[in-house]
This record gives C-alpha cells, structure tokens and sequence, in this order.
C-alpha cells in the first residue's frame, strides 16, 4: 500500500471515530477536541498518517491538543514525557515563527536521541483573555506552531524536566533571534550611518570607515544570520536572554586585518537555534577620528 493511500485510510478511520472518542478527556472539551482534530486532518503529512493507526493518531492528537489550552500569548510551551510505547515523546507549543523545527531536531541530536517521527502544523487559534484555547480554525486567529516529536530517549531521560527546561531555553533564543531581527537591523544600519558620517567629515581616514561600512551592509544582505546584538545600548536577540550562548567582547580574537576595524573569530559554544556549528562572533570598534581603532 502507497503512503498516500495509507494516509487516507487512516483519515478515513479517524473521521469515522471521531465523534465517538472520548479518551481522558472532559465532556465539556470534546467539541473542541473534535474540531482541533477535523482543522488538524488537513495539515498532517501523509507519512506520519501512513506509519500510525487512527487510534494511535487520535492519541498523539489528544496530547498535542492538552498542550495547546491555556498558554499566555508570547509563551514557549515545552513538554517531555516518556512515550507509550518507547522512546521520548517532546512536544511545542508558541507562535509561529522560522527555526523552530530545526532547533527541535538540533537538540534531539546532541542529545543522542534519533529523530523517529512527528507533525509539525501552523493552526489558528482564539484564546481568551486568560489565554485559554476557545476556538480553532478561524480566519481572525492568532497563527501558533504546535510541533510533535517521537524520538529515541539518549540522553533525555536522565532527566526529562531538565532536558523540557533546556529545549524551552533554545527555542526562547530562537523566539528572541525572530522578535529581534529588525531591531538588530536597525542597530546595524545605524552604525554603518555612523561610518558613513565619519567617512564624509574626515576623508583623510575615510577607506578605513567606507570599507568598514560596506562589510556591514554585505552581513545585511542575508549572508549572516543575525542572533543577536549588543551595541552598549538595550541587548537584542541572544544577547537578551541569560544562556551559555551569550557573547562578550573579552577574550583572545584573531588579529584584526585592515583597515584594524573588524574581527571575527569561532566561539567557543555551538549554537543551539537552527544549524550546527560554533556561532561567528563579529566585534567591530568605533573609537577615535583620528585613524586609531
């Protein structure tokens, strides 16, 4: 049997009992379980479909759906448990924005535990003012991610409340990382102004400013993946957020090449958002007119 139409059998059974499921939860919030279910059906994958049985997918949905009824409207939800039948069963709940599955998966690869399986949906959802889930589906929503992971245990169940608080730790980076691009873009073409101005008024020195300048406008143009932030004035991004992940200036870095306004070097902590790999620090100095950097 094809995936496709092994996902269809299986919609086909859940659309079939759905009205009588009842599982752990209360009277009261089955027709909202019932229309999370019948939004959800529409945005899974056919693969997670055609490698679980309906009853299975109504379980997994159940407990994707618990996640998802009271959260504030900027929180990151982050629950770990041990699954039914083996392995560790992770799962998301906060806005939708980018990088979220990839950090899930990042994480699940440092901690040993291979990636099995999973949906990650966008869904709309209506919230109260107590930021209880009311309604599911609507046009006039809020768009949140809700994200299911099936993996292997590796290191995870040592301590499973410490590895929840640890994901939730990476996707408020990664919330931060989003919330903040503007303002870390903002910050960055104010500074190249700055360079600019001091490239106009003292042309003597102005290859060290305009060089300096346009190095700045190329990490603009989407060749570097702004994190964060610290210019001495409020942090953005990473830098906002107590972590490992935080950089400061101190420290040995490479030699600066010229014009001596620049460098770069690896750090020592892997990013925990997106991609794997040491995380660039750039550290650029604005001191004098005088030529001195």
């Amino acid at each position: 049997m094809s995936v496709a139409t092994a996902a269809t059998s299986t919609k086909r059974q859940i659309r079939s009992s759905l009205r009588q499921w009842r599982g752990d939860l209360d009277e009261e919030l089955l027709p909202l379980f019932r229309d999370f279910v019948t939004d959800a059906l529409g945005r899974l994958r056919g693969s997670f479909l055609a490698h679980h049985h309906a009853k299975q997918v109504l379980e997994l949905l159940e407990n994707a759906f618990r996640i998802t009824l009271v959260r504030d409207r900027e929180a990151v939800k982050v629950e770990m448990a041990v699954a039914p039948s083996k392995g560790v069963l992770i799962l998301c709940n906060m806005n939708d924005q980018p990088f979220l599955v990839d950090t899930i998966r990042l994480f699940l690869r440092k901690a040993d535990a291979d990636y099995w399986g999973g949906f990650s949906m966008v869904f709309s959802a209506t919230r109260d003012e107590q930021g209880r889930l009311v309604g599911v589906g609507a046009e006039d929503g809020t768009y949140e991610s809700l994200v299911l992971a099936e993996a292997d245990g590796g290191s995870l169940v040592a301590d499973l409340e410490a590895s929840a608080e640890a994901l939730h730790t990476n996707l408020s980076l990664a919330r931060a990382m989003v919330q903040d691009f503007r303002a870390m873009a903002r910050v960055v073409d104010r500074f190249i102004d700055k360079l600019e101005v001091r490239a106009d008024r003292h042309p003597e020195h102005s290859d060290r400013w305009v060089e300096t300048a346009a190095f700045l406008k190329w990490l603009l143009r989407e060749n570097f993946v702004f994190m964060g932030v610290d210019s001495g004035e409020d942090p953005l991004g990473i830098q906002r957020i107590p972590s490992p992940c935080y950089g400061t200036p101190e420290g040995d870095w490479p030699p600066p090449h010229p014009p001596k306004t620049v460098q770069v070097r690896k750090s020592r902590v892997e990013s925990p958002v997106h991609r794997a790999g040491r995380i660039d620090e750039v550290l650029v100095r604005l001191e004098s007119t005088s030529g001195e950097v």
